[in-house]
């Protein structure tokens, strides 16, 4: 299922796309789906809420639990700023240069010898959604491809 949510999104989608938030809301609906049945503990309102119980829980390695956990705020704090700018469309991160700087700077993000704002925010994006995406694969396994 969450290949064919992927594939539907494109890869510039901070929610759907590769890496995206749904990638942490997957695991800790999985886990909870997999754990909950025997420890109601795990059961948390929200993502984060969830896979706190579960690292808690001894379910989730604490490695995994910050990873995840980290990308995922750090991707929210994007899409909410994305959206509350009105920049793109959704949660959809620019390609354009001038409003990935916009979008930097709104964030804090500073332009520097080495990287405009835009391309710094553009890189930590990226390795945040590697990074979950790589934790994704290792709790869940590499999604398939998507098939009817």
């Amino acid at each position: 299922m969450r290949s064919r949510v992927e594939a539907a999104a494109g890869p510039h989608c901070l929610k759907a796309g590769r890496g995206g938030l749904q990638d942490a809301e997957f695991l800790a609906q999985a886990l909870v789906l997999r754990h909950g049945p025997r420890d109601a503990s795990v059961r948390g309102p929200g993502t984060v809420e969830a896979l706190t119980a579960l690292r808690d829980a001894g379910l989730l390695a604490p490695a995994l639990h910050e990873t995840v956990v980290t990308a995922y705020l750090f991707l929210r704090a994007v899409e909410l700023r994305l959206r509350l700018s009105g920049e793109g469309v959704g949660s959809t991160f620019p390609s354009d240069p001038a409003a990935r700087d916009a979008l930097a700077r709104r964030l804090g993000y500073v332009d520097t010898a080495v990287a405009p704002a835009g391309r710094s925010l553009a890189e930590e994006v990226a390795w945040y959604r590697d990074s979950l995406r790589a934790a994704f694969d290792r709790v869940l396994g590499a999604p398939g491809p998507a098939t009817l």
